[in-house]
């Protein structure tokens, strides 16, 4: 059984494990990342994959329905990683269906 710490580890083999330390610290994920992967409810594995994005500094970060099954605290958490540690040079695409996401995270809005 893949538990949540080793299913990062297959997803990027030569992550900075300081990096990773630092994201399992901020969102207090410890005991989610000792959780089998098939065990982790809606909302853990929704930080599982946000914080893979995470992991390295990326030009364009495409995030569709980021807030979707966390509850708020780690609502919250996301919110504050995302306006302390998104670099300037960092395009974010954010995908959602709500409005007080669109009217904290946009400049521009585009209905389809």
């Amino acid at each position: 059984m893949l538990k949540a710490d080793d299913y990062i580890n297959q997803v990027d083999k030569a992550i900075d494990k300081d990096v990773l330390a630092r994201l399992v610290q901020f969102f207090d994920a410890s005991e989610m990342m000792n959780k089998q992967v098939s065990f982790l409810s809606s909302g853990e594995l929704q930080l599982l994959m946000i914080m893979t994005c995470f992991l390295s500094n990326k030009e364009l970060l495409l995030l569709d329905e980021p807030f979707q099954y966390l509850d708020g605290v780690q609502r919250d958490r996301l919110t504050q990683y995302l306006l302390t540690h998104l670099k300037s040079e960092t395009t974010m695409i954010l995908i959602t269906h709500y409005e007080h996401d669109l009217r904290q995270w946009t400049d521009r809005k585009i209905e389809i």
